[in-house]
């Protein structure tokens, strides 16, 4: 879930954007260090994201437990009902991620494993930087998912140190 602000193109200046939790329905590569990201807009706030052309959106998310607030042009045709911007690697970020850390449980719609997935058909071999998380027992589903996706999980709660064997074997020195 990503807040996800408008303010109204009519808007006297300063005004804040209101945000309101939006799911991503879609990342798309757009180039090599650019995406672009589709949100779900529900039925209730669709007046509320009915934007003009050359309207901006705040989007505000965590990344690595920091809170990041960014303003992005809509990228879609006004009236076009669907709501997308594009999001590019910013300059001093190039090198990817050494390792990605996920949980098995996103939320009530998506998983871990739909992330992986993703990543696999992306094809730039970020799959193999995954780490799996869960508190889950282990039911039979994500056992058999995690032995398909061969990559390591540590269970919850974990400490320091398992985190830091894990990073090391994942990651590499």
């Amino acid at each position: 879930m990503v807040a996800v602000g408008s303010v109204p193109p009519a808007a006297p200046p300063r005004r804040h954007a209101v945000l309101h939790g939006l799911r991503v329905a879609a990342v798309e590569p757009l180039t090599e260090d650019s995406v672009t990201i589709t949100f779900e807009i529900p039925d209730g706030l669709r007046d509320v994201y009915d934007f003009v052309q050359g309207q901006h959106v705040s989007v505000r998310c965590r990344v690595a437990g920091d809170e990041l607030r960014r303003n992005y042009s809509i990228c879609t045709a006004a009236g076009s009902g669907v709501l997308r911007i594009a999001v590019k690697r910013l300059e001093g970020r190039k090198k990817p991620y050494d390792v990605l850390l996920i949980d098995i449980h996103l939320d009530e719609h998506h998983t871990g494993f739909d992330l992986f997935e993703q990543l696999r058909l992306e094809g730039h071999g970020r799959e193999r930087r995954v780490v799996f998380t869960t508190g889950d027992s282990m039911s039979a589903k994500t056992r058999d998912a995690l032995r398909i996706s061969e990559r390591p999980v540590l269970r919850k709660p974990f400490n320091l140190e398992d985190l830091r064997e894990m990073l090391d074997r994942v990651a590499g020195p």
